[in-house]
């Protein structure tokens, strides 16, 4: 019976670190979203960059240089790798907790038949 109860113990700390960890994959992947979003200002604001030079000149505005944009949009791309590495890095965790969790699974199954058999036994 105490073996069952920490392999009870062991499956239920093993499914939190798997929310857990799918709670941390949520929020990498909602970072991951706003560095898109990013990148995607970054490009539209190059693209348009010498229309948004005329119309800055005429209200006499300071305007982005293109070093600026290109350096955000670096920097963006860098987070977007940065975050998907660890993304994959949680995804091989997870995956390896569902591997454990099935095999701890599996070993509270046979305790159980096996104390039901001793059970019966008695």
């Amino acid at each position: 019976m105490l073996k069952s109860e920490s392999y009870m113990f062991e499956f239920s700390s093993i499914t939190s670190e798997i929310r857990r960890l799918q709670v941390k994959q949520e929020h990498v992947l909602k970072e991951q979203e706003k560095q898109v979003q990013q990148l995607r200002r970054g490009v539209y604001i190059h693209t348009n960059l010498y229309i948004e030079a005329d119309k800055q000149a005429l209200f006499g505005k300071r305007r982005k240089a293109p070093e600026y944009v290109q350096k955000k949009i670096k920097y963006a791309l860098k987070k977007i790798q940065d975050e998907k590495k660890e993304l994959e890095i949680l995804n091989e965790k997870i995956n390896s907790l569902y591997f454990t969790e099935s095999e701890l699974n599996d070993a509270c199954e046979t305790e159980q038949l096996l104390t039901s058999e001793m059970i019966k036994k008695n």
